[in-house]
């Protein structure tokens, strides 16, 4: 089965008046972690449903800009493009993580897709915001975030990365850094050649921001190069690092020159001891006796990143551990790492849903379909306390997108147990993406479902009131 990604409805700019349009992809990453994304409520029954209609989408605005408002373009009114870019940029210490993602999406994106000029006066603008200090406060740091998220939209363009490699790397930086740092964002990896010139530039007396090893993009591609089974020596001790510098030096002045390492030389040695432990470790059942190693780490974002990374490709190797033995009833230890890493850590808990994700949509071979469900329920147990933890959106989301694909039994036991095991939520936009997954699954099976039930009549109750209300 093909499961569906879900992806939202883009802004769109009249292509009469977008010349930079081309530039830039229609993806835009959105906060992983938020619990209610406030411009996705879930859709209505439809009309052949026995639920009630659900109230109409409501978007949130977090800014107050007039959105029919077409964004002008600084090459032909100057004046018009400055005050409509410090309009949006005077809101963001006001918007919270869910608004400000909206805020870029809806706001930003539309603003640097009218063309070429504006991405790039935006992209260099932002940059030096980014630099500002004061009273010892880095105070421009989380504009590196919205930075970021721009770079990432004109990653599939060459033109556009071109433009934002321009911006990025406009500081005085040797050379060899730049075409480094460029050629590991163009292939998604690191050569030998580039971390012996990182390594090296890092390891100097003045070495270059450490911001720009922090990109995402770089700092994913040294940690899967890092921590993937049989991957080659060369090199390791560089790798990790780099690694290890990205994630401890501190910066407490405008000088980028002047840092702090102090943690460096622990964070490596850290690195470097759980690497060889995952060398040591060449089978599910090996795990086991490591585990109280694997739950340290998860507390050191770096290592636990890198044991997420190592965990997926260890997933479906089949020397590493054959599924048929999940039928035994004994969970494998790489389901309590990962939810310990979803408790422990907010920020990853998108990465584990991804895993949970990859093993829900495997077809397993060797088994029966009656076991194959059995399989799934186990995952969607997993589902039901990433849910716990407050990531409620992408599960419903995910699951009411795929659910023409999903069993009806998978649904009613996904359901039947998260209501059994929470109180029947007050919030309207919770009670309709249960409704809304309901609405997929056919009426007479939910009958004999007693969580439903109570829910259903709860909810229809509760809703009652609300209009009484209104």
């Amino acid at each position: 089965m093909d499961y569906e990604e879900v992806v939202e409805e883009e802004f769109q700019v009249d292509s009469t008046a977008s010349y930079g349009q081309h530039l830039i992809d229609t993806q835009v990453s959105t906060s992983p972690n938020a619990t209610q994304d406030l411009h996705l409520v879930p859709n209505s029954p439809s009309k052949n449903s026995n639920y009630p209609e659900s109230p109409s989408k409501q978007s949130v605005q977090p800014v107050s800009n007039d959105d029919t408002k077409k964004p002008p373009s600084i090459a032909k009114d100057l004046s018009a493009f400055t005050a409509y870019l410090v309009d949006l940029l005077v809101q963001i210490p006001m918007l919270s993580e869910d608004q400000l993602a909206h805020w870029m999406k809806y706001k930003l994106k539309p603003l640097c897709v009218v063309d070429s000029h504006n991405f790039l006066f935006i992209q260099a603008l932002l940059k030096q915001l980014s630099n500002e200090w004061h009273d010892g406060i880095h105070i421009g740091f989380p504009i590196n975030r919205i930075l970021e998220e721009l770079q990432t939209l004109a990653a599939s363009n060459q033109e556009a990365q071109m433009l934002s490699d321009i911006v990025k790397y406009s500081d005085d930086l040797p050379l060899d850094v730049v075409t480094s740092l460029i050629s590991i964002h163009a292939l998604g990896k690191p050569t030998a050649g580039d971390i012996i010139k990182l390594h090296r530039a890092y390891k100097g007396l003045t070495p270059p921001p450490v911001e720009l090893l922090r990109s995402f993009t770089i700092m994913n591609a040294l940690i899967a190069d890092c921590f993937i089974p049989g991957r080659s020596n060369n090199y390791r001790q560089e790798k990790l690092w780099l690694l290890a510098y990205a994630s401890a030096t501190i910066v407490s002045s405008p000088d980028p020159t002047i840092v702090d390492t102090k943690a460096v030389i622990p964070l490596y040695e850290q690195l470097e001891a759980f690497d060889g432990v995952l060398i040591r470790v060449t089978s599910m059942a090996q795990m086991q006796d490591q585990l109280v190693k694997f739950f340290s780490a998860i507390d050191e974002p770096v290592l636990s990143m890198g044991l997420l990374h190592w965990i997926k490709q260890r997933l479906f190797d089949p020397d590493f551990y054959e599924w048929i033995s999940f039928t035994l009833g004994d969970a494998p230890p790489i389901f309590y790492i990962l939810d310990e890493m979803a408790i422990r850590n907010p920020e990853q808990r998108s990465h584990v849903f991804s895993v949970w994700k990859m093993l829900f949509e495997h077809e397993y071979q060797k088994i029966t379909p009656l076991v194959a469900i059995q399989f799934r329920e186990r995952f969607l147990d997993h589902f039901i306390l990433l849910i716990k933890t407050g990531f409620v959106l992408p599960i419903f989301t995910y699951l009411t997108s795929n659910a023409h694909q999903i069993d009806d039994s998978l649904l009613l036991y996904f359901l039947n147990t998260l209501l059994s095991q929470i109180d029947t939520p007050h919030d309207p936009t919770h009670i309709w993406m249960i409704i809304d997954l309901l609405d997929h699954i056919s009426s007479t099976s939910q009958h004999d479902q007693t969580a439903i039930q109570q829910f259903l009549g709860k909810s229809m109750h509760h809703s009652i009131y609300c209009l009484l209300l209104e």
